[in-house]
């Protein structure tokens, strides 16, 4: 039995080349991931500070790159909401509910942006579904007293 050894040979380069691209590209990826979470810390100690200018521009320039961080996206939502621009801090809420749609705490920021804008359907509608998901919830039944009266 005759054993080709050139294929051999080529075969056994081919899967070191690969391994090696391979190792590269986890190598970067973990690089990405590293750099992200620093980015992230970053961006939650700026909001801890109230240092919320610097903090919107930094978790802006995040979600280009994660667009679908829940924290992030909820987060610069509240930080429109303080600064009185309750339309674009509902289009963050909307976006983090699309991720979890059963957050109580989204869904609270979002009636009380509804609220402030006086769309009262959309303010009970929210609501009700703080209600589903945790009927005791105090701050829905504040709220939903202060639209009825």
């Amino acid at each position: 039995m005759v054993i080709n050894t050139d294929f051999n040979k080529s075969s056994y380069i081919i899967d070191k080349i690969n391994e090696f691209y391979i190792l590269l590209i986890v190598r970067y990826l973990l690089k990405l991931l590293l750099f992200y979470i620093f980015e992230f810390k970053k961006f939650k100690k700026l909001v801890k500070s109230k240092k919320y200018t610097e903090a919107l521009k930094l978790g802006l320039d995040y979600l280009e790159k994660v667009p679908y961080n829940h924290d992030v996206l909820f987060t610069i939502g509240g930080i429109y909401y303080l600064k009185n621009k309750y339309r674009t801090a509902i289009s963050f809420f909307d976006r983090a509910l699309e991720i979890g749609d059963s957050d109580v705490e989204v869904l609270l920021l979002k009636a009380y942006s509804h609220q402030k804008l006086q769309e009262n359907e959309i303010t009970i509608s929210c609501c009700n579904k703080i209600k589903d998901i945790d009927p005791k919830n105090k701050s829905v039944l504040i709220l939903l007293s202060e639209l009825n009266s």
